[in-house]
């Protein structure tokens, strides 16, 4: 096993299995018994490369969560294997292990916020006495950034546009002025942490969030969707 650990400092161990195809009791010299196919499991950021040696390729990669393909994402910290089958049946396997946070180490970008809208697109909001009557539309945007040593930094902004429309009790409009625009900023920060099943945000203005793995490359905090940037 090749133990992975995130963090400043990388620590490495490796174990390799090897097993073979049942065959016919004869153990000839082809056999799986006398393979020397032998797989190799390398680690770079979030990026895991298998590679095969020995017995009879072409190759066949198939991953514990059945990616196939010798290349593996890393998307969250766990367990990961990789098993190698050649063209006689014979196979090997390699496994490593993700532990800390350099999973999530990054920056990320908002793409969907309110959960369902797209950054760029508006959310609307209407009057409550006169459903017909916009009051104003509001878009979101930001960043938010994990670093090595589990803190980590946002920045959310609101662009709100303001109708202006000016209507009586009888739902008319009577006036439609100019709309006006303003941006709100908010920043913070936290630490952050793996509870051995996701990861857990501490903001140091009090509160806490969970957050969630959507797909490769891509995570949810509360409504709003990132994308890795």
């Amino acid at each position: 096993m090749l133990y992975f650990k995130f963090s400043f400092v990388f620590i490495w161990a490796v174990i390799s299995l090897a097993t073979c195809s049942p065959d016919d009791g004869n153990d000839p010299e082809d056999s799986c018994e006398h393979s020397d196919l032998q797989v190799e499991i390398e680690v770079e950021e979030n990026k895991a490369t298998a590679t095969a040696t020995g017995g009879e390729p072409p190759y066949e990669y198939v991953w514990s969560d059945d990616t196939e393909g010798n290349v593996f994402t890393i998307e969250w910290p766990g367990n990961f294997e990789v098993t190698v089958t050649d063209s006689n049946g014979c196979t090997d396997t390699d496994s490593f292990l993700v532990e800390g946070i350099s999973s999530i180490v990054g920056v990320w970008e908002i793409v969907i916020f309110e959960d369902t809208i797209p950054v760029g697109e508006f959310s609307f909001y209407y009057s409550e006495e006169c459903p017909n009557i916009l009051v104003n539309k509001t878009s979101s945007s930001g960043t938010i950034e994990f670093t090595p040593d589990g803190l980590f930094f946002y920045s959310w902004t609101d662009h709100t546009i303001l109708t202006q429309i000016q209507y009586n009790s009888d739902c008319e409009i009577i006036d439609d002025l100019p709309d006006t625009e303003y941006y709100t900023t908010e920043k913070g920060k936290g630490y952050f942490n793996y509870d051995g099943s996701q990861f857990v945000l501490y903001y140091f203005e009090g509160g806490e969030e969970t957050v969630s793995l959507l797909g490769p490359n891509r995570i949810k905090i509360y409504q709003e969707e990132y994308v890795r940037k």
